[in-house]
């Protein structure tokens, strides 16, 4: 009895063991097999010594088990704790903090016990990790991580915004462009409520500077609108160049010098897309040569001419023997040294009246001497003392000195006649050649004088040339060069051709022509019109045909190509471009804006906002009345409707609409996984993804609610990130009937190694103190019987149900779980 007591106890001891792959559970397996086979035999003392040899080496497998269970609940401790880690360190941890610093420690020497075989230590370790990484914490850190990602999505939307910021700039946009401000505006709004940590808000006004800025057919239009505006303002400084230089500005002084910088940066920086710069430069340009630059201008040239008159005729007086000592002469000499002055100081106007004052009071000095005589040219001077009717006999007495101003002196001072003086006296071929001047001189003032009367203008560039060939003879005439003051006066009435005169007249035709049509041009768009204008655009190519013709010397095709200008661009014509333009223009301008109501109707409706929404309902009736009211001619009253349809369903409402529906769609969606989580009982089995989704999903609902859509969208699809990989868990048998120990080897030691259990049979007692009062002996825990309902306690919270069954696959028991 005692022996089969011994192998009763033996069997117990080896049969609850569930690695059976060791070699001492095999060895004990084969002596309980001969113990058996002994015992049936009658061979007891044999029988005992094998069941003492079984005793022995299940012993020794039991501890081999123990070994091995450790070992595995060590691995399953550590592999826990670094899934932990991983997740803290996902969800933003500082690995500085303590609680990272003392979970990676734990975890260090969690695994140096592992690689040392202290199995148990190593458990310990790494549940330590568990604690400390607990639920709460990692819950802390997702909240945390939830402000971070909202910190960087405001921080990489103030990037988009910025770069949108950027590219309107590159784009030549600045502070004169309105949506530029307001982008400006909300770029600054958005950078405060970053800084302020208001991130929400931020993000909603960086993509409201996106949204003013990025649609590339509206920064296309404002970028072209500004590109036009700059290249009519330069071409308008380009005119007004021009007409400067042909007015004589002098290049190499300011404001034309200044001025012809200021174009030429204008030129670079219309080329170069920088069109508000090119615009202001421009208008440098136009500021400067301004109408009172141009009366300046004229009153210089007015000016100039005058005095080179008065300055000749001081000359011809006096080469024609006035004395300096004349009070006449020094009167006209004091207003031509008053005009020179007056020149120097920019009074051009008292320049020009006191030179045409030394016309005036020389106008009747003829041989030095105050005559009713209206003849400027030179004549001969003498300073014999003869009377008048020597002096028109023809006899010339008097003498020069080398520059060919009258000599002073007396003849009766030097007690010698002219005849027999060899000091001073000119020789018969001098007074020849000085006639001859003399009558060329006359004879070209006199062919000047027809010439003008005869209608050559003052702009042609004959007249600029006899006159200039005058001056010239005169000076050479008062300086007694006779021969080239000859030959200058004989060029001027060579000059003076029929044929000449003809295309002089030509010439200033074409000239006058050119400023009349220039003057046209500047009335055109003064009045508002420009080169969106079809009869202004030809007017303009006209006017450009013209200047070339006249550079060309073609007078006719310069005068024909001015005179279209001047009827493409009469007042008449003018008027009715303008009526016209303002009745088409109201019209185009209506017919757009419906059109574009009307788009924005069908866009809404595409975009899936319903015909009953409030917004929608409001816009279409706009749309109707503006649709009306175009019909009925009301272009401006309709224009006015259809902006409000615009208004009312703007990007930014369609934006938020489609914003929002995808909203409602991911916090639908995220709300049905967690329903699923709930129907699984998730918040039991995965605790921390369920919290995390939870939480996610309470900031999705606040994002909607704030009408921060794309936030929400972002948050709703985390929480569905988050219970990703839950799934549905069988929970463990709270309950086991028990079975015949010939079937199952029913224990308390092999019921607590079974992985529906406790997957370790040295937590039986577990089971041994919640059963004791229903087993047949209390205090014996070998022995229970067939049938019985044991229950299975929770060792370490985890859930319990329902009764074991063979056919229901549970997963393994953790103790981390």
């Amino acid at each position: 009895v005692s022996i089969i007591a011994a192998l009763c106890i033996v069997a117990t001891t080896l049969f609850a063991v569930s690695y059976t792959n060791n070699t001492y559970h095999k060895l004990a397996e084969e002596y309980t097999e001969k113990a058996e086979k002994a015992l049936d035999a009658g061979y007891y003392e044999l029988a005992e010594e094998y069941a003492a040899e079984a005793k022995k080496n299940a012993a020794l497998s039991e501890e081999f088990i123990a070994m091995m269970m450790a070992k595995t609940a060590a691995e399953e401790s550590i592999e826990a704790a670094k899934a932990r880690i991983d997740y803290a360190s996902k969800q933003g941890a500082d690995p500085e903090s303590r609680q990272m610093k003392s979970a990676l420690s734990y975890l260090n020497q969690a695994e140096s016990d592992f690689s040392d075989e202290n199995y148990e230590s190593a458990k310990t370790n790494a549940d330590r990790v568990m604690a400390v990484l607990s639920d709460d914490y990692l819950a802390e850190l997702a909240a945390k991580k939830a402000a971070e990602d909202a910190k960087v999505n405001a921080a990489a939307a103030l990037e988009r915004a910025k770069a949108a910021i950027d590219a309107a700039e590159e784009a030549g946009m600045d502070d004169t462009y309105p949506v530029y401000n307001a982008a400006q505006e909300a770029y600054t709004s958005a950078l405060k409520n970053f800084e302020d940590e208001n991130y929400a808000d931020s993000i909603e006004d960086s993509e409201k500077v996106v949204d003013l800025l990025t649609p590339p057919e509206k920064i296309a239009e404002m970028v072209e609108s500004a590109k036009q505006e700059a290249a009519e303002a330069v071409e308008r400084a380009r005119e007004a160049l021009e007409r400067a230089e042909a007015s004589g500005a002098d290049k190499s002084r300011d404001p034309y010098k200044t001025a012809l910088e200021d174009y030429q940066k204008a030129v670079d920086e219309l080329n170069e897309g920088k069109y508000k710069a090119a615009k202001d430069d421009a208008q440098k340009v136009l500021d400067a040569l301004d109408d009172d630059y141009f009366d300046v201008l004229d009153a210089k040239t007015a000016a100039e001419e005058a005095i080179g008159k008065a300055k000749a005729r001081l000359d011809e007086v006096a080469a024609n023997g006035m004395s300096e000592d004349d009070p006449l002469y020094q009167d006209a000499k004091d207003y031509y040294d008053q005009a020179v002055q007056d020149f120097a100081d920019g009074a051009y106007a008292d320049a020009k009246d006191n030179a045409e004052q030394v016309i005036a009071l020389l106008a009747d000095v003829k041989d030095g001497k105050s005559e009713d005589v209206s003849d400027e040219v030179p004549v001969d001077k003498e300073e014999t003392g003869k009377t008048d009717e020597s002096e028109t006999d023809g006899t010339d007495t008097g003498k020069e000195g080398e520059t060919g101003e009258p000599v002073t002196e007396d003849v009766a001072d030097t007690g010698k006649t002219d005849s027999e003086s060899t000091e001073g006296s000119e020789s018969a071929d001098e007074n020849a050649a000085r006639a001859a001047a003399r009558d060329a001189i006359a004879k070209a003032k006199a062919a000047i004088a027809a010439a003008e009367k005869a209608g050559l203008s003052p702009n042609s560039d004959l007249y600029h040339k006899v006159n200039n060939d005058y001056e010239k003879a005169v000076k050479a005439y008062g300086n007694g060069e006779y021969g080239p003051a000859k030959d200058y006066a004989d060029s001027v009435v060579a000059a003076l051709t029929d044929e000449a005169l003809a295309e002089a007249r030509k010439q200033a035709e074409a000239a006058e022509a050119i400023a009349a049509a220039r003057e046209r041009i500047v009335a055109a768009n003064a009045a508002g019109l420009d080169t969106s204008y079809e009869p202004y655009k030809e007017a303009i190519a006209y006017y450009r045909e013209a200047q070339k013709a006249f550079a060309e010397g073609d007078w006719d095709a310069a005068i024909e190509n001015a005179g279209k200008v001047k009827d493409l661009l009469s007042d008449e014509a003018i008027d009715n471009l303008l009526n016209e333009s303002d009745e088409d223009s109201a019209r185009s301008s209506a017919e757009g804006k419906l059109a574009a109501a009307r788009e924005r109707l069908d866009y809404a409706e595409n975009a899936g906002v319903p015909a009953t929404d409030s917004t929608y309902k409001a816009a279409l009736a706009y749309y109707d009345r503006a649709l009306s009211e175009f019909e009925n001619g009301y272009y401006d009253d309709s224009i006015g409707d259809s902006e409000q349809v615009l208004q009312l369903l703007s990007d930014d409402f369609i934006n938020n609409f489609l914003a929002r529906g995808e909203a409602e769609k991911a916090i639908a969606a995220a709300k049905e996984r967690i329903d699923y989580a709930d129907s699984i009982n998730a918040a039991r089995d995965f605790p921390i993804a369920y919290n995390a989704a939870k939480a996610y999903y309470a900031q999705a609902l606040n994002d909607y609610n704030a009408e921060l859509y794309e936030k929400a969208v972002a948050d709703a699809n985390k929480a569905i990130d988050a219970l990703s990989e839950i799934h549905e868990m069988i929970p463990l048998p709270k309950f086991y009937i028990v079975r015949p120990w010939a079937e199952t080897k029913d224990c308390f030691w092999n019921i607590s190694g079974r992985p529906y259990v406790y997957n370790n049979p040295w937590l039986w007692e577990n089971l041994y103190e919640a059963n004791k009062d229903n087993i047949p002996e209390r205090d014996n825990p070998n022995l229970i019987l067939p049938g019985m309902k044991m229950e299975i306690p929770s060792i370490t919270g985890e859930y319990r149900d329902g009764v074991y069954s063979p056919d229901v696959e549970y997963e393994t028991f953790r103790a981390n779980r």
